[in-house]
């Protein structure tokens, strides 16, 4: 409830109900209920006609967008709805946007009409990312910059500089949720990034015996259209690729312009640190040559997510994933290690593209427990566990079989909706080894 709600307020409320023709009482006790915010008007459900909306306190989001995040337009008609349910879904659709963090309401009931009052608190849009990640024995550490807000119009601006294998990886970005249309959407980002590839020897423990480097130039558009649950993205991504030694010697250049189509179900809600619903996507993707591919894969990708509420905010998450391809060069390998690389997900406790793939299957099982919360942060502790299944080979055939499970720890930005800190232990199966690795600024 807003609180500095004044006598003129509490008047005005009344004359509202002049020419209903109630009684004294009626309307004394109609004007107890709007001080109060509650009682048999705020309780029975009726026919309502949303008339006057108003924001108040600083709102940098552009109350045409707030209003569509609240999902309420002056002149709606709500059916067979009480305003106590009115409170409750508007509260609901305010976090679940992740665009702000509370909301207070005041309402004037005059039936038909309802007049409410709305002071929202958003959430932090402006905020630096501190990136460091060890693991594998590796540091890779940086400094990142997003506006997901940018001038109050829930597009999102930003960028990254990232210092790794001894080289500052940079790429920027933009995302536009409404362009031209209501329902069309683009994100798109420019790049450089470098990267060591390393050469493991499977007969000495994947012992590291070499490595060369690869580097990536290039940007990514993607175009989004979204029909209720359903969402279409076509995207073309255009890199300029260049393989050398690690003395940077025999240095040999190549051209990856590759066009995606997606389709995707979604019904996703982000609460806290809590997820729930599903995500279902299906991609092709196919080198185009006529744009400039010196490659000609074909790619067929899928991922499935599923997430439940299980029991006092205990969250289980399933995640599911996987590629068919076809004529994927030996130096445009799917790598499977610890860190997301490209189209592949990171399976931790196992060193960075210790295995290349042409075919992958992939599953994770996470089970988050919060086990505290601060005004500003809350704690929680997740076990999980990941299987990847995968093979060289140009048909499906001769898969090999990897595991981990491990326990992390992390402390999540209520503000922000993205783990702050990740402290994580790992025990990899095949390698028969533990690992430790902590991540500032990311999600493990």
């Amino acid at each position: 409830m807003i609180a500095n709600k004044k006598l003129f307020s509490l008047l005005i409320s009344i004359s509202l109900f002049l020419a209903a023709g109630l009684s004294a009482k009626e309307k004394i006790s109609l004007a107890q209920q709007i001080l109060g915010q509650s009682g048999p008007i705020f309780t029975t459900k009726r026919n309502w006609t949303l008339r006057n909306i108003t924001f108040k306190g600083k709102l940098k989001t552009k109350q045409e967008i707030a209003l569509d995040i609240l999902k309420i337009r002056p002149g709606m008609v709500l059916t067979n709805v009480s305003i106590t349910e009115l409170r409750t879904n508007l509260v609901f659709k305010a976090k679940k946007d992740r665009y702000f963090y509370d909301i207070e309401t005041a309402f004037k009931p005059s039936p038909p009409y309802l007049d409410v009052t709305l002071r929202v608190k958003e959430k932090w849009s402006i905020f630096p990312i501190p990136i460091f990640s060890y693991s594998d024995n590796r540091l890779s550490y940086g400094f990142g910059f997003v506006d997901m807000n940018f001038l109050g119009s829930k597009n999102q601006i930003g960028g990254t500089l990232l210092y790794k294998d001894d080289y500052l990886s940079f790429n920027a970005m933009i995302n536009i949720n409404k362009l031209f249309l209501d329902k069309l959407g683009i994100f798109a980002t420019v790049f450089s990034a470098k990267k060591k590839q390393y050469i493991y020897d499977p007969d000495l423990n994947y012992k590291e015996i070499g490595s060369y480097n690869k580097k990536g130039v290039g940007y990514m558009i993607n175009f989004r259209y979204h029909c209720n649950d359903l969402r279409f993205w076509l995207k073309h991504t255009l890199i300029n690729y260049s393989f050398s030694e690690a003395d940077h010697t025999h240095l040999r250049q190549s051209m990856e312009s590759i066009v995606d189509a997606s389709i995707i179900l979604k019904q996703w809600i982000s609460l806290e640190d809590y997820e729930t619903g599903h995500w279902l996507r299906f991609t092709f993707r196919r080198d185009v040559s006529w744009l400039g591919s010196d490659y000609d894969r074909f790619i067929f990708n899928w991922s499935f997510s599923f997430a439940l509420n299980v029991l006092n905010d205990h969250n289980l998450l399933i995640d599911h994933s996987g590629i068919l391809s076809h004529n994927i060069p030996e130096e445009l390998y799917l790598e499977i290690g610890n860190s997301t690389s490209g189209w592949v997900p990171a399976i931790l406790g196992y060193r960075s593209g210790q295995y290349n793939a042409r075919h992958f299957i992939f599953n994770r099982l996470e089970y988050r427990i919060p086990f505290a919360s601060t005004k500003h942060f809350n704690f929680a502790i997740v076990a999980f566990t990941e299987h990847m299944t995968f093979t060289q080979q140009k048909a499906i055939t001769g898969m090999r079989h990897i595991f981990n499970a491990g326990l992390s720890f992390r402390i999540y930005l209520r503000r922000l909706l993205i783990p702050a800190v990740v402290l994580y232990g790992v025990y990899a199966e095949d390698n028969k080894s533990f690992d430790f690795g902590i991540s500032l600024g990311a999600s493990i």
